[in-house]
């Protein structure tokens, strides 16, 4: 399946920038990281959060009812329903959540603009939320295969466009280990985002499938 999940979790994230940086194009990227992770079903109209220290599951309302994601034939075509206001509780939900964390305020509004989006494609969706995690972390769409080494840390380093300092390698790694605690791997990456950032891309290299 190369339909992304709603706002995927960061281990998704993790095998999705693996499979990027061995040369494989954005769709064969998606399908590995789908089936590294085990995604299935509501897992395209869901993603988990955490606020107030509890497990908060956001859910965005299918037509005809989210069960019918249980067909794998339907999901390219599932569409997006207004029952429950969803997109406006998610976001009050995520207010919520993280609105005094660093990096909210960076943040928020790319995802509102998503949310404002009037789109009734599930597809169409996550793929734009997608696009905005992946533009907020200045993640190239071009292929990545040029640009990875040997060491993942230093592919990391490299992505972090804003970075221009040369760092040994040794001291990425330490701080990838050090931020890899912070993070809980099947939250959505929406949560460390907003604690982390851009410094995500470091952690990131250590999630194991």
């Amino acid at each position: 399946m190369t339909i992304i999940p709603f706002a995927p979790s960061a281990e998704w994230y993790a095998a999705w920038l693996r499979a990027r940086c061995k040369g494989l194009p954005e769709a064969e990227s998606i399908a590995a990281a789908n089936i590294a992770t085990g995604i299935t079903g509501k897992d395209y109209a869901r993603c988990r959060i955490i606020g107030n220290g509890n497990e908060i599951i956001l859910s965005m309302a299918i037509e005809g009812g989210a069960a019918r994601l249980k067909r794998t034939s339907f999901i390219p075509s599932a569409q997006l329903s207004d029952h429950g206001n969803w997109r406006h509780v998610h976001l009050g939900a995520i207010e919520a959540a993280y609105g005094r964390t660093p990096y909210f305020q960076h943040l928020f509004p790319i995802i509102s603009e998503v949310y404002s989006n009037t789109t009734k494609s599930l597809a169409a969706f996550n793929m734009s939320l997608h696009k905005a995690i992946s533009g907020f972390l200045s993640i190239p769409e071009q292929n990545l295969q040029h640009n990875s080494r040997q060491t993942d840390p230093d592919i990391m380093a490299y992505l972090c466009s804003d970075s221009t300092v040369d760092i040994h390698p040794d001291t990425i790694h330490e701080r990838a280990s050090e931020l890899a605690f912070q993070i809980s791997p099947h939250l959505s990456i929406i949560d460390p985002l907003m604690h982390l950032g851009t410094e995500i891309l470091l952690p990131l290299t250590l999630l194991q499938n």
